[in-house]
């Protein structure tokens, strides 16, 4: 820069040195994208000496104090497609591009039978009961009996040749992308009675 008087007269030229410091990139996210709901996960970036970094979601919660470390820890709580995204703050104050991933968080299945024990006759049908919000529903028992449909949730059973004393009937709630739910119930087999006829020998006449 120079000035020039009302004269026309030009005084020297100061020059001022000028640093222009180079903008971030996006930084690279590694982590996993597919979990189970309640799921925490951990995702992180590449360190860079001096450089802070800006993480934001729209849908889990980020844990520690702040969000402006390399990596850091989400519990994904909202069955549903979240967005990731963090940028790059360097020592001098230039931030980057976001850099967003897509995260897909899938509904935890649950059941629980209505009751927690019940008795049955032997080879008599029972009816059972069970609630559940999400999730295929599937029957199983430790004995050899026969639902009438395993897949529903209030099936009938009936109790095969084995089914004696104890039997244990679980069922089991599946869902794509997390463990499966289980509950199960003890049902006593109460034997059926047994008649005997006993008869002294008698005369009969024709």
């Amino acid at each position: 820069v120079f000035e020039t008087n009302t004269y026309g007269c030009s005084g020297p030229v100061t020059w001022l040195p000028i640093t222009i410091h180079e903008v971030p990139g996006a930084p690279v996210i590694t982590g996993d994208w597919d979990f189970c709901q309640g799921s925490t996960a951990l995702y992180s970036v590449q360190p860079v000496a001096g450089s802070h970094f800006n993480w934001q979601t729209n849908g889990g919660m980020i844990s520690g104090v702040n969000n402006r470390y390399d990596s850091i820890n989400v519990t994904w709580t909202i069955p549903a497609t979240h967005a990731l995204s963090v940028s790059e703050t360097n020592r001098w104050g230039c931030t980057g591009p976001l850099a967003t991933d897509s995260v897909t968080i899938h509904q935890r299945p649950d059941v629980v039978i209505t009751d927690d024990s019940m008795s049955a006759c032997q080879s008599t049908s029972l009816i059972l009961s069970a609630s559940s919000s999400y999730g295929a529903i599937s029957w199983s028992s430790n004995g050899n009996g026969i639902f009438d449909n395993a897949s529903s949730i209030a099936p009938g059973y009936v109790p095969g040749t084995a089914d004696t004393a104890v039997v244990t009937i679980t069922v089991t709630s599946s869902a794509q992308g997390c463990p499966d739910e289980s509950d199960s119930i003890i049902v006593t087999m109460n034997p059926l009675p047994v008649v005997q006829v006993s008869a002294a020998a008698d005369t009969v006449c024709e």
